[in-house]
């Protein structure tokens, strides 16, 4: 359970694609590190991504409530290589002691087309949220 945590956290804070665990070259330099260790599928890694993010997701709201003294909310628009759209909104913020944080608030799937009402729609719910 912890080595698959610490995977998990990896491919979190390294932003490494969850693909990388198919790799066969990764799956060879896994072994060769513990025979014993199971590399868990996908499914599983995404699982856990969701449920720790439902998790941390009221802490990350309190902890900037809590803390920020100046706030600033950036969105960033893509295509992903299924065609579908998400946006993504990072908070970045100052806290009291003037330390900078930068959290990644959501990427949410936005509905096609594209337009600026549906995009319009979809940050007004973050927003809320």
């Amino acid at each position: 359970m912890e080595l698959r945590n610490l995977l998990i956290s990896w491919i979190i804070f390294d932003t490494q694609p969850l693909n990388i665990i198919q790799s066969e070259f990764f799956q060879k330099f896994i072994k060769e590190l513990d025979l014993a260790f199971d590399i868990p599928n996908v499914k599983l890694i995404k699982q856990t991504i969701q449920n720790a993010y439902n998790h941390t997701h009221p802490l990350i709201q309190k902890f900037i409530e809590d803390n920020a003294i100046s706030v600033n909310l950036t969105t960033n628009m893509w295509t992903g290589r299924n065609r579908l759209g998400f946006l993504g909104v990072t908070c970045s913020f100052l806290d009291k002691n003037f330390t900078i944080h930068e959290i990644i608030l959501t990427i949410e799937h936005i509905r096609y087309p594209h337009t600026a009402q549906n995009i319009s729609d979809a940050l007004f719910v973050i927003l809320d949220e």
